[in-house]
């Protein structure tokens, strides 16, 4: 389980072990967190942020060469805050929504945005797949 905190501090804890932390980082990202996902195989998470940033980061520090960060959520000059992080069930891409009222659907692996969704006339404040990956709300 990964936490966002105050001061851009992420707080992972393992919840076998859930009253002790396993880790605490400080974020990569310069702004305030706005959301956070583990990763489905349990080896990192992902972070989001006002900035119109994600981050993506590694547990293991010999994996460290495969943190990075990009930018999503722009338009232009116009930056929009990620506002929700979610991972498909089956396939472990995921998919980023935000204050600019767009999906985004991307592969953490080759760092890819995969499909960009028309933009929708509201801000999407949060976002899930049903349990199949069929659906995402």
């Amino acid at each position: 389980m990964v936490v966002g905190t105050a001061d851009r501090n992420l707080i992972v804890f393992n919840l076998q072990n859930p009253q002790t932390e396993f880790k605490r980082i400080v974020s990569p990202l310069k702004y305030h967190t706005r959301c956070v996902a583990a990763f489905p195989d349990q080896q990192g998470f992902l972070v989001g942020s006002i900035e119109g940033r994600v981050g993506a980061h590694h547990l293991d520090d010999e994996l460290r060469s495969k943190n990075f960060t990009f930018k999503c959520h722009r338009e232009g000059n116009d930056i929009y805050s990620v506002n929700s992080l979610n991972f498909h069930p089956v396939h472990h891409t995921f998919a980023t929504a935000g204050s600019d009222g767009s999906f985004n659907f991307w592969d953490k692996d080759s760092k890819q945005r995969l499909k960009a969704m028309a933009r929708c006339s509201q801000p999407i404040p949060c976002s899930a797949f049903n349990s199949e990956g069929s659906i995402l709300c």
